[in-house]
């Protein structure tokens, strides 16, 4: 029989098994994930196969690390409803810790182990207590069945497969473990999402403005969830192409809020970090409005044409959604009335529009962006040169790639196009050592 994972309000992780196994047992009975399809993770496994010499063994270990990242992905999902605003959006949330316990489970062959006790409050030394991480994801969004809590899921993936190396080695030698969480935000133009008739007049007007509002009251929600020791908690958002914007509209309203800061040296306030990755909407050129609509499907056309990755996730889509719905709650399913597909796809016009006129950033915040250098959507000659410069005049130093910037923005400038290139050797490294972690678990 299969152990399960107790996660009590004290902190400790627990393995039941009813029955002792034996590593044969342990082999061969494996516990189906919820799902069998997930061109997010699919797609990653496509290119990890692909890869010379790569062993079997290998991949199906790390197959199992990302269908037990989506098996988390799933159960975690819920809906954030805002009264206030007339709203409501899909998230979703993965704990590296609670990720790390699961995996490091289906490897372990013990009848009874406490894989993690946190020490008692009044044991611990306070000044070396870990700081809390939270992660936000906010994603772009164009279609009714985007803007789910699975878009952009290769960032949720890459930065839980950075860190379960050194949290599984932590379990594997009985040390107390941090944890970092993952959020990824949905949009009220989804599927499950919601729009009533105020919030879909503020959306048509002012996109980026109203969204961020709603993403403020989710995050604000998430932090009231923290107790008093663990107020200076480390917050990053990472907002992607249009997210991008509503990002920085959520950062700055939350800091003028008093909820977060970005002060070096207070400890009252969570500290938040805003990272922004080929933000289109901040694009200054005057051809903007043409340049972005055609880069969008200049860039979908040469992704989908030389990634098979991507292709991977583009034509998975259809089959993942359809098979989410009957996993998840029965209270979790599209609300597609004629009213709401005519509000959510007004909304989402009047987001495409927004992104071309340019959406400037939000005043006294401070933001770090990566911009392609070959993003279509983005793209500036001046810009090229610049790159071009730096990295022939400090090739070889750390600020090789740093872009000069009016705003005082901290501008990084990759040899990339507007997508993210997750899918490369570098990343597939961090895959090795992780399996090579989990295999060293087996019971030989």
């Amino acid at each position: 029989m299969r152990s399960k994972v107790k996660v009590p309000d004290n902190g400790i992780f627990m393995a039941e098994r009813f029955e002792p196994q034996s590593p044969a047992q342990i082999e061969t009975e494996k516990k189906p994930h919820l799902m069998d399809v997930f061109p997010m993770g699919d797609g990653f496994l496509e290119h990890y196969r692909a890869i010379e010499g790569k062993e079997q063994k290998t991949i199906e270990i790390m197959q199992d690390v990302v269908y037990t990242f989506l098996d988390q992905e799933l159960k975690n999902t819920r809906i954030f409803k805002s009264e206030a605003l007339g709203a409501e959006f899909p998230f979703t949330v993965v704990s590296v810790k609670e990720l790390a316990a699961e995996i490091f489970l289906h490897y372990e062959n013990l009848s009874e182990v406490q894989i993690l006790a946190e020490k008692k409050d009044e044991e611990r030394d306070e000044g070396k207590r870990e700081t809390q991480k939270m992660e936000f994801i906010m994603s772009s969004f164009s279609s009714l069945r985007g803007g789910s809590q699975f878009a952009y899921a290769e960032f949720a993936i890459h930065q839980a497969i950075k860190l379960l190396p050194r949290a599984i080695e932590s379990l594997k030698n009985g040390k107390e473990l941090e944890d970092y969480k993952i959020y990824t935000l949905g949009s009220p133009t989804n599927e499950l999402g919601n729009m009533e008739e105020n919030f879909s007049l503020q959306f048509k007007e002012k996109p980026f403005e109203a969204i961020g509002k709603l993403y403020a009251e989710c995050v604000s929600s998430e932090l009231s969830k923290l107790d008093e020791k663990e107020k200076n908690a480390s917050i990053t958002f990472k907002g992607v192409s249009m997210g991008a914007s509503m990002a920085a509209e959520t950062a700055a309203l939350l800091i003028q809020e008093n909820k977060v800061t970005q002060e070096t040296g207070r400890g009252d306030l969570p500290k938040l970090a805003l990272n922004m990755y080929v933000p289109a909407a901040l694009n200054e050129s005057f051809l903007r409005k043409l340049q972005v609509p055609l880069g969008f499907v200049a860039e979908g056309i040469y992704q989908f044409a030389t990634e098979h990755g991507v292709r991977k996730v583009i034509l998975g889509q259809g089959e993942f959604f359809d098979k989410m719905y009957r996993v998840l709650p029965e209270n979790i399913r599209p609300r597609m009335d004629q009213s709401q597909i005519k509000r959510k796809t007004e909304g989402l016009g009047a987001l495409k529009k927004a992104v071309m006129s340019g959406s400037p950033l939000p005043e006294k915040i401070k933001v770090s962006e990566t911009v392609g250098v070959y993003d279509p959507l983005m793209f500036s000659m001046d810009r090229k040169r610049q790159y071009d410069r730096r990295v022939t005049e400090r090739a070889g130093s750390l600020g090789a790639n740093i872009l000069p910037s009016k705003k005082g923005e901290r501008i990084f400038g990759l040899k990339m196009t507007h997508r993210v290139p997750f899918f490369r050797n570098n990343e597939f490294k961090r895959w090795d050592k992780l399996a090579e972690i989990i295999s060293s678990l087996k019971k030989q």
